[in-house]
C-alpha cells in the first residue's frame, strides 16, 4: 500500500478528521488507498502552537466537543502509521478561481485558497503553485503501527497493517 509521511501534528489532525488536505511541493497522479504515517520527528516550527490553534478552531467550529479526549501534543505518535485513507485527488493550489485552469499542464481544476475553511488554512501550507492532496474515508488506527517513513509516496508493507486487524473492507477509492 502507498503511504505518505507527515510531520506531527498534521498526521494526527488527519487521523482525527480535522484536516482533509495534505499540502506539499510535488504533484502525484496516484489515487487510491493511502496509509498516513507520522514522521519520527515533529515539525521544526513550534508544532505545539499549530496543535493548540487547530484544536481551538475545531472547538469554535463545533468539529469537536471535548478537548479533554484529545492527546497532548507531546503524546502524539511518532514514527508510526496512524490512519488509512483514500487519496482522492491532487491539484495545484491557486489564490481563487479567477485564475485560468491550464488543463494541458495540470489535471482538472485547481484547489483555491479562498475556498478553504479557517481550520484547513491554519493546518496547511497553502502557498500558490504548490499542491494539495485531498484525503477521504479516513480511518484512524486504534493503535499506531511503528514504521520507518519515506519521502513523497512510498510503499508500506500491508502485512504489518493486516496483522493489527485493520478493517480493509471499506471502499477506499
Amino acid at each position: 500500500m502507498k503511504a505518505l509521511t507527515l510531520h506531527q501534528p498534521y498526521a494526527s489532525l488527519i487521523s482525527l478528521g480535522l484536516k482533509q488536505y495534505a499540502t506539499h511541493s510535488w504533484r502525484t497522479i496516484y489515487q487510491g488507498k493511502l496509509a498516513i504515517h507520522a514522521s519520527a520527528r515533529p515539525i521544526k516550527t513550534p508544532g505545539f502552537l499549530i496543535w493548540i490553534d487547530a484544536i481551538k478552531l475545531a472547538l469554535d467550529q463545533g468539529l469537536i466537543n471535548d478537548q479533554s479526549q484529545l492527546p497532548e501534543f507531546n503524546q502524539l505518535p511518532l514514527g508510526a502509521v496512524v490512519a488509512i485513507s483514500s487519496l482522492a485527488d491532487c491539484r495545484m493550489i491557486i489564490p481563487d478561481f479567477s485564475f485560468p485552469c491550464d488543463t494541458a499542464q495540470h489535471k482538472g481544476c485547481r484547489f483555491a485558497v479562498s475556498q478553504q475553511t479557517p481550520l484547513e488554512l491554519a493546518v496547511g501550507s497553502w502557498e500558490t503553485d504548490t499542491y494539495a492532496s485531498l484525503l477521504k474515508n479516513v480511518v484512524a488506527l486504534p493503535k499506531p503501527i511503528p514504521a520507518k517513513g519515506g519521502q513523497r509516496l512510498w510503499e508500506c508493507k500491508i502485512n504489518e497493517l493486516e496483522a493489527n486487524n485493520v478493517n480493509f473492507t471499506r471502499n477506499f477509492r
